[in-house]
């Protein structure tokens, strides 16, 4: 990790943009070969490698195969309830998901939302957004969520 640190403060000098995702930066703590990474911040869900892989890397493996788009995977950064306002996860076009505590544990966990027809998985809706960003789905439609893998792999 720390090469990518280097990497990344080099660039800074360079004129290279600043931090693209809303100043959550690009740190983690765990990862997978396939590029999935997963920060807490702070710290209030602990998972260990064992627990990231079953909750949040097999969801988002799941969501790639349901999509039929493969792509290296995404920065996933947990957040406190309540901090992202009514919102439960955003998607930043840098590769970032930034989602709530208890959205992050939602892989699993479809919930029944009030006002929302049927159960549905915030992160595996922001893993839609995601792979849609990274197979050239227009921003527009991708932001006005219309696609149907939104339905079909996330319950949205």
């Amino acid at each position: 990790m720390r090469p990518a640190i280097l990497l990344l403060v080099a660039l800074a000098g360079c004129g290279a943009p600043d931090d693209n995702n809303h100043g959550y930066g690009s740190e983690y703590d765990l990862s997978t070969a396939d590029g999935v990474r997963f920060r807490n911040d702070p710290p209030a869900i602990v998972y260990n490698q064992t627990q990231f892989e079953h909750m949040i890397v097999a969801s988002y493996e799941e969501v790639e195969t349901c999509a039929q788009i493969m792509s290296s995977g995404p920065l996933v950064i947990a957040v406190p309830d309540g901090s992202l306002g009514e919102a439960t996860g955003e998607t930043f076009w840098d590769g970032t998901l930034i989602i709530t505590d208890s959205a992050v544990q939602d892989g699993w966990d479809i919930q029944f939302l009030s006002g929302v027809s049927g159960p549905r998985s915030v992160l595996r809706h922001e893993f839609v957004h995601y792979l849609l960003r990274a197979s050239g789905f227009p921003d527009d439609l991708n932001t006005s969520h219309q696609s149907p893998l939104f339905v079909k792999c996330a319950g949205l």
